[in-house]
């Protein structure tokens, strides 16, 4: 068989009596009457072949087989949206919708121009779907219904034949150019000799509804555009929204950071955190050696004003004393803060106020009031606090230089 056959195939001649039998109790009328009566269709029970004979001869097919090159011979849709169609929601109609087989075969997706439904089908027989598709039509004028005399043979005249006069009656297009492109690949151009367009064309009608399809088309194309350029405006706004609220989120959780912060004695001051409580030096560390001070009352050391900057980690250079402070490891607004160098804000906040009780002699900032720490707890009776000092600094060679001046001692020690 050819590409476009025109030959019918051979079991649609004598379709099989059981299915007639069942076709004609379901409806009262014989395959022959319909045919007489929708002239020009011819009508197919199932078993029947539908192949591309049938796409000039018109078909009116009840859960056909479809052949392959039926397939390949039907067009894509190519309007603006599939036609759906509503059947009345009638009492007789009701009544022939019960219990009927929804089965139904079709070309292809693409190629359905016009759906028929029943909206209000009774959930108990359609398994609980609200709308039945009863008949579809391809893009050749073919309609293809659902397998409805089998399951149920009450009567489905209503139904069936309502649909066939709107099928009947409704106007068809011209063939799309891309069901003349198909119709025409199969054809040599070497035997080709003269091409006749039949069927009366109107060739201003045919303008006018190329011009209303073209300006359709634009038409949606601007439409689609608009669409595109509000959905990217209203994203690019909600990321703006989204990015206010995680804005104000972290300015509230800072805020509630730094009532936790007040609380434990920290307060907020511009850019920086202020401790507002005195710091005593309640011990006392030279070369491993640690003397306890006990007089936290009125200590003889302490660090007062210590305040860091705002930020992930804190350094020695963000830190800061008042310059009343005295205290071995400060110098004037200056401070040393050992171990703590490098850390989180979190937990400088939180060990600072510990960690500071301890008086390092060992790499002090301020060499004058560490020299009398040492003379005063570490050396009573013994050579002098300088001597020792002066030693420590003869062995120890770069680290403790003590020939030069004492902002450059500092530089050395930390």
């Amino acid at each position: 068989m050819s590409q476009y056959s025109n030959e019918m195939p051979a079991q649609n001649s004598s379709q099989l009596p059981e299915e007639l039998e069942s076709f004609f109790n379901c409806l009262g009328k014989t395959v022959t009457d319909y045919e007489a009566e929708y002239e020009g269709y011819q009508v197919l029970v199932q078993g029947t072949m539908i192949n591309n004979y049938y796409t000039n001869n018109r078909a009116i097919a009840i859960y056909p087989n479809i052949h392959s090159d039926y397939y390949s011979s039907v067009p894509i849709f190519s309007g603006e949206e599939i036609e759906m169609v509503e059947i009345p929601d009638t009492p007789e109609n009701h009544k022939a919708m019960k219990k009927r087989c929804a089965d139904i075969t079709i070309p292809k997706l693409n190629a359905i121009s016009r759906v028929y439904y029943y909206k209000k089908a009774d959930s108990k027989y359609t398994d609980g779907r609200r709308n039945i598709n009863i008949a579809k039509v391809d893009t050749n004028g073919n309609i293809f219904f659902m397998d409805f005399y089998h399951e149920n043979s009450a009567p489905f005249n209503s139904v069936f034949e309502w649909i066939l006069n709107h099928h009947y009656k409704k106007k068809y297009h011209l063939p799309s150019m891309e069901k003349i492109t198909n119709q025409l690949q199969g054809i040599s151009a070497d035997i080709v000799t003269k091409i006749t367009i039949e069927g009366g064309f109107d060739k201003e009608k045919y303008i006018e509804e190329a011009t209303s399809i073209i300006n359709a088309k634009i038409s949606g194309f601007k439409e689609l555009k608009d669409r595109q350029v509000k959905m990217l405006r209203e994203s690019l706004k909600r990321q703006l929204v989204e990015v206010q609220t995680l804005t104000k989120q972290a300015r509230r959780e800072g805020f509630v950071q730094g009532i936790k912060v007040k609380s434990n004695g920290w307060k907020i001051s511009g850019d920086r955190l202020v401790y507002t409580e005195k710091i005593p030096c309640t011990q006392l560390k030279n070369r491993g050696k640690i003397v306890k001070l006990t007089d936290t009352e009125d200590p003889e050391y302490w660090i007062e004003g210590l305040s860091v900057e705002i930020g992930k980690t804190v350094a020695g250079f963000s830190s800061a004393v008042s310059g009343s402070s005295k205290h071995p490891n400060c110098h004037g607004e200056r401070i040393c803060i050992g171990t703590l160098e490098g850390v989180g804000l979190e937990d400088f906040l939180t060990k600072a106020p510990t960690t500071l009780r301890l008086g390092n002699l060992d790499s002090p900032l301020n060499r004058i009031l560490s020299d009398e720490a040492r003379e005063k707890h570490f050396y009573k009776d013994t050579e002098s606090a300088q001597d020792k000092w002066n030693s420590v600094g003869e062995v120890s060679g770069r680290m403790f230089n003590t020939s030069l001046p004492e902002h450059e001692l500092w530089v050395n020690y930390i």
